[in-house]
């Protein structure tokens, strides 16, 4: 028989075992805790935390504040603060140990921060020499107590989870402008929100924020003139409150899930540019004391539950640019209006929410009530 027809048995190439190159949990448990230390804290501190599954030992002595120290002073010269290095790594990725160990490291200088602005992505025109990434994690609880000069907060278009942290109130004699939109933060807007009396801007839009809005923020922001709570989870009445902040100029509670009437003392905010209620569950109709509104250039109301007549008096709001009415399920049709000068340029209503008591045809409605009122008042109408 050919030799070379015999088929060969395959013989098996034996594996050097893998057991030598796994940990053995019980061995590293008995290791001192300063060997484990002095071991692992030359490892960067972007990288160390990955150490901690091991063994419980080894996570416990790696979450420390003392280990936390001994390895960003090894690296120190790679974490000292900068605006553009360090601090988006350290304080908002890490663990909270090493964001109190950074922060007192570099005390001095935290003391003199008055912005912290990482916002992603970051404006085209900057002076940081590095690529900004998008940054996962918690917004820290010690923010509120390692930069007492902050003036400035931008953590927009992140991915900050968890709740916003009521140590901000800590700013009450500093900070004029948060932006926290397009995040995933939830749980309820902190009350000390409104201890902040210097804020000028309050931007939360964009995130998953229940409950109610908290009446205190109309206590002490007097000097507030941006707010925007707008794509929200919100729930519960627009806070009659709202009536104190008389230096607002916009307002954007939209797309929440609000509930009740506009108050009418948002007629004393005078200061009023902008103001989106639309998409909600709210009741009720224009208040008629909105006609004092007369800086007023963008309303919008439309995607509620509002019935009733819209008051005529509102024709007296001749800043008034954008009205979107649109309320209920009737067949409504963008109405839009001939602009001339800083008048009416885009109105959007539905049937049966203007004009008279009587239900005209479609041609009758053009030559009364609403459409005739405002035709006078602003020249004319063209229905689409």
């Amino acid at each position: 028989m050919d030799q070379t027809s015999i088929p060969r048995k395959k013989t098996k190439i034996p594996v050097r075992s893998t057991s030598l190159l796994r940990f053995n949990k019980p061995a590293l448990a008995s290791i001192p805790s300063f060997i484990i230390e002095s071991i692992f804290k030359w490892i960067q501190p972007t990288h160390v935390q990955r150490y901690r599954h091991l063994c419980r030992l080894i996570s416990l002595i790696l979450s420390t504040p003392h280990f936390a120290l001994l390895n960003i002073t090894q690296f120190n010269h790679l974490y000292e603060y900068t605006e553009s290095k360090g601090l988006d790594v350290i304080w908002f990725r890490a663990p909270n140990c090493y964001q109190t160990a950074y922060a007192l490291l570099n005390e001095y200088s935290f003391q003199r921060i008055e912005s912290i602005n990482f916002e992603y992505p970051p404006p085209p025109k900057t002076n940081d020499n590095q690529t900004r990434s998008i940054i996962d994690g918690r917004i820290p609880i010690e923010l509120g107590t390692h930069f007492p000069a902050l003036t400035y907060l931008n953590l927009a278009n992140n991915r900050f989870h968890s709740s916003i942290p009521s140590t901000l109130g800590h700013f009450y004699n500093t900070l004029t402008r948060i932006d926290l939109s397009r995040n995933r933060l939830d749980g309820c807007i902190p009350s000390q929100l409104g201890s902040l009396k210097h804020l000028l801007s309050l931007n939360l839009s964009h995130n998953w924020l229940v409950g109610r809005i908290p009446a205190s923020l109309a206590h002490q922001l007097a000097s507030l003139q941006d707010l925007d709570l707008s794509f929200n989870r919100l729930i519960g009445p627009i806070p009659s409150e709202f009536e104190k902040l008389r230096s607002l100029v916009t307002l954007r509670v939209n797309d929440n899930l609000l509930w009740g009437e506009i108050p009418y003392g948002l007629s004393l905010c005078t200061n009023l540019e902008t103001l989106w209620v639309h998409n909600n569950r709210i009741t009720g109709t224009v208040p008629v004391e909105f006609m004092g509104l007369t800086r007023l250039v963008e309303f919008v109301v439309k995607g509620n539950r509002m019935s009733g007549y819209l008051p005529l008096e509102l024709g007296g709001m001749r800043a008034l640019e954008v009205f979107w009415w649109r309320n209920g399920e009737a067949g409504a049709r963008p109405v839009v209006f001939e602009e001339l000068g800083t008048y009416f340029t885009q109105v959007d209503v539905g049937e049966g929410c203007v004009g008279d008591d009587n239900d005209e045809s479609d041609s009758a409605s053009r030559e009364s009530g609403f459409g005739a009122v405002w035709s006078r008042l602003f020249g004319k109408v063209w229905h689409t």
